[in-house]
């Protein structure tokens, strides 16, 4: 074939311009998608806004991508745009009239970027989004002037978050033009102080996020249409709402756990709280007299503010305040993790549509309100962690709505032995850590154990380190039990009858820590989860191997390997197994590959599968990093041990064949020196 020279210039300028095409097109990332009117452009390592996409784009996303800054016609083609994401990018600034052609634009995520570098610019853009209703600038390094700066035009704000920035102090001048704004985000900042009217003018503000920041206190609190306040992990002192305000509340949530409270929250006069949580704070209650007044001498508190105001009050009369609070709306108290001694004389009566009471982690050591002070809609009752070690038998009767109950770790011994058989409702029950035992048929008037049979809604009951010793014979018939915990009860007797009652309700069984003995599990029809770890389990129960199980816990027990019959079994009947903590025998492992080769049975804890090698002085080696030619190895030199051994023996025979061919022959050896020798020497 002959070519012509015009001909092969033309080939080569088409075969250039194909290769150039093919080079420059870059590969195509399978996240970076449009699907309908959503273009998802999210972590596909770009550095500028794409310009391809269709014109009637509505979403576009173009997080932890790495765009340093957008320019004034990175969004022209796309007027449709409503919603814009750009989140953990590296912006810089916003080019003044990058929205220009964005008028219907109402959600814009720029958060996790570097924004406070030249604000002023990036506020002259967002000046032009007349029409935006939601916007993030989180995480961005802003100051407070920086933010009042970004949000004085956008007056159509409906949601705003300010988080993870450096704000420190709010006054008047930040919000004071965002009139629409209903959600407020201002958490994980440095803020100290807030003035009275920082919130000023936000008549809409329904939801307002302060955790995670330095307030000292909370004084003369008057947003009425705050619905959800969220105040947690703060330094708050003092929360004391407005005393004149005449308008009703419209809080419901009320968020001050994680801080450093004194005295229970002087909440609004008119209010329709309902959630009320005080975890972790250094609450405890005065004592009153009969009459409900202080039993100490009156002390007076003084509150000192930046601007060196200084307002005095009494305590005596701060905490008759508290009480006379109009709390009947609360549906839910969380004062767990204080310190708690005692509660007030009516202080629960007046919670009328409470249901939730969590006391737990206190240092309560009795609890004196009468039956009729409890309300009866209460359905979560937590006394956990408490010094409740003395609990008559007077103790009070349980509502009977209540669903969840929760002593443990009281070291309680004495205990009404029917308390829960009137409960229609009760679910769980948590008795852990008590030295309480299971009563009898037999047990009638004992107060140091609880009678668990015929409670018809019973489904979990927690039982952990009770000292329990055995239990008796049908203790849960007529229960439904779906979860029964009976870990760290040392040497604890299970007879076939104890637990027969469970047979078809038996979801979960928890034995950890129990030095357990002859317990047939193949009764357990419909048990799913099974923990029998921590106890000396040389091999597995073949009573465990007869049912379904979604999760076998076998940790900590002393199994060196797995008989390949029961491998094969439990590859079939075990959905997971916990295995860590066993010494399993390196030159063992066929079950392991077996359990690997089916791929049926997930391992949960396989990083924490070891095995120990005798040879190897490596301490506990990872099952999957073994390999198997050490156990070669070991078996070659024991051959040559044996070769060493037997070599003695074997030069023994040898030399009494010698003497014995000589003993026969005589003139053998002097035939065989001579014939070696060569020559005759004369005497």
């Amino acid at each position: 074939m002959q070519l012509w020279p015009g001909a092969f210039s033309v080939l080569l300028i088409v075969v250039n311009y194909t290769w150039t095409r093919v080079s420059a097109t870059p590969p195509i990332n399978p996240k970076c998608k449009v699907v309908q009117k959503t273009a998802q452009y999210s972590g596909c390592e770009l550095r500028s806004v794409p310009s391809e996409l269709p014109e009637e784009t509505e979403e576009l996303f173009l997080n932890n991508n790495r765009i340093e800054f957008l320019i004034n016609s990175s969004f022209a083609p796309y007027s449709y745009l409503k919603k814009l994401s750009c989140s953990g990018n590296r912006m810089t600034s916003l080019h003044s009239n990058v929205f220009s052609k964005n008028s219907q634009l109402h959600t814009l995520n720029l958060g996790n970027n570097l924004l406070y570098t030249h604000y002023k610019q990036t506020a002259q853009a967002l000046s032009a989004l007349t029409s935006l209703r939601n916007l993030d600038v989180s995480g961005n390094v802003l100051t407070e002037d920086m933010a009042a700066l970004f949000v004085q035009n956008l007056t159509n704000l409906e949601i705003l978050s300010l988080s993870h920035n450096i704000l420190m102090r709010l006054d008047e001048s930040v919000f004071s033009r965002l009139h629409s704004l209903r959600e407020l985000n201002l958490e994980r900042n440095l803020l100290y102080e807030i003035e009275e009217d920082a919130f000023h003018g936000l008549a809409n503000l329904q939801v307002l996020n302060i955790a995670f920041n330095q307030l000292p206190c909370i004084v003369d609190f008057h947003l009425t249409s705050v619905v959800h306040l969220n105040l947690s992990h703060n330094a708050i002192e003092w929360f004391l709402s407005s005393q004149n305000q005449e308008e009703a509340f419209q809080l419901e949530t009320l968020d001050l756990s994680v801080n450093r409270l004194l005295f229970f929250p002087l909440l609004p006069h008119h209010s329709h709280i309902k959630n009320l949580l005080l975890s972790g704070n250094q609450l405890a209650f005065r004592e009153t007299t009969e009459n409900g007044s202080s039993s100490k001498s009156s002390s007076m508190l003084q509150f000192v503010f930046l601007n060196g105001t200084v307002i005095n009050i009494s305590s005596t009369y701060l905490w008759e305040e508290t009480l006379q609070r109009d709390i009947s709306s609360l549906n839910v108290l969380d004062m767990t993790y204080n310190c708690l001694t005692h509660l007030p004389k009516g202080f629960i009566k007046k919670m009328t549509a409470l249901t939730g009471l969590l006391l737990g982690h206190n240092t309560l050591e009795s609890l004196d309100f009468i039956p009729s002070e409890i309300p009866v809609s209460l359905q979560d009752l937590d006394l956990s962690d408490n010094d409740l070690s003395n609990l008559k038998q007077s103790f009070p009767d349980l509502p009977p709505h209540l669903q969840v109950f929760n002593l443990s770790l009281n070291g309680l011994q004495h205990f009404p032995r029917q308390i829960f058989s009137g409960l229609s409702k009760i679910k769980l029950v948590d008795l852990s850590f008590n030295h309480l035992g299971i009563c009898s048929f037999n047990d009638k008037n004992s107060t140091n154990c609880v009678a668990w049979n015929d409670i018809n809604s019973l489904q979990f009951l927690y039982l952990r380190g009770c000292d329990l010793k055995e239990i008796p014979t049908n203790a849960f018939s007529g229960s439904p039990i779906a979860h029964l915990e009976l870990s760290d009860n040392q040497g604890i007797l299970l007879p076939k009858s104890s637990l027969q009652g469970l047979s078809q309700t038996l979801v979960y069984l928890g034995l950890r820590n129990t030095s357990f003995t002859d317990v047939d599990f193949s009764v357990f029809q419909k048990l799913k989860f099974l923990d029998i770890s921590v106890n000396c389990l040389t091999q597995i129960p073949n009573s465990v191997l007869r049912i379904h199980l979604s999760q076998l816990n076998l940790r900590d027990n002393k199994l060196t390997a797995i008989d390949l019959t029961q491998t094969k079994v439990l590859s079939r009947k075990v959905n997971a197994v916990l295995l860590g903590g066993n010494p399993f025998n390196c030159c063992s492992l066929d079950w392991w590959h077996f359990l690997q080769r089916q791929n049926s049975t997930c391992i949960l804890d396989r990083t924490d599968v070891k095995c120990i090698h005798s040879t190897l002085n490596q301490g506990d080696i990872h099952v999957d990093l073994f390999l198997s030619s050490h156990c070669n190895k070991r078996d070659g030199e024991s051959i040559w041990l044996y070769v060493l051994l037997f070599l003695p023996i074997c030069l023994t025979f040898v030399c009494a064949g010698v003497v014995f061919i000589l003993s026969f022959n005589p003139r053998l050896l002097p035939r065989f020196i001579k014939r070696r020798c060569r020559s005759s020497v004369p005497y």
